[in-house]
């Protein structure tokens, strides 16, 4: 039985630059403290694999980044007290209200997480989300192709904290 986990948070660290450079001003970027909303299913399987999560979604507003089945990485992390979705280097950023331009998603982690020994090795077929102290969601991506000249390139990272996870029966 496959499960619907709908998250929200709280956007705690976002950083949007020109290539190499300073600041940038887009309109309606996510700032600290600007919520967030999302959703995925979780299928529970005694091996992470990307089975284990589908169908990622999450709307910061001015965008959302949306993560087919069947790709990424799903590990274990901090020696088995807590588990990562992880998907580099790909499409999957789809536009809002951004200014036009060729958006590209570099990575995205999605955390769940204990501090290292804190609690016995996670079950991937049983995990509750609600119990990890440390739920996190972590982005990065640029703006234009490399050929782009700087002023037309931006690099961004985001660091979002999940602060609800609801379980729903898909």
């Amino acid at each position: 039985m496959s499960f619907l986990i709908a998250i929200e948070g709280i956007v705690a660290h976002s950083r949007i630059n020109t290539l190499n450079g300073p600041p940038a001003n887009v309109h309606h970027w996510p700032t600290p403290g600007a919520g967030f909303k999302g959703s995925f299913v979780y299928t529970p399987g005694a091996t992470p694999t990307p089975a284990l999560f589908t169908r990622i979604f999450v709307d910061f507003g001015s965008f959302t980044i949306t993560r087919p089945p069947g790709i990424g990485a799903v590990t274990l992390i901090n020696g088995g007290a807590g588990i990562e979705y992880a998907d580099g280097d790909s499409l999957g950023l789809t536009n809002v209200s951004l200014p036009p331009g060729d958006w590209e998603l570099e990575e995205f982690d999605l955390t769940f997480a204990n501090p290292t020994n804190s609690t016995p090795p996670v079950n991937p077929a049983a995990l509750k989300f609600d119990l990890f102290t440390e739920r996190m969601i972590y982005t990065t991506g640029i703006k234009g192709p490399a050929s782009a000249p700087p002023p037309d390139q931006l690099v961004w990272a985001l660091l979002a904290r999940i602060d609800c996870a609801i379980v729903l029966p898909v």
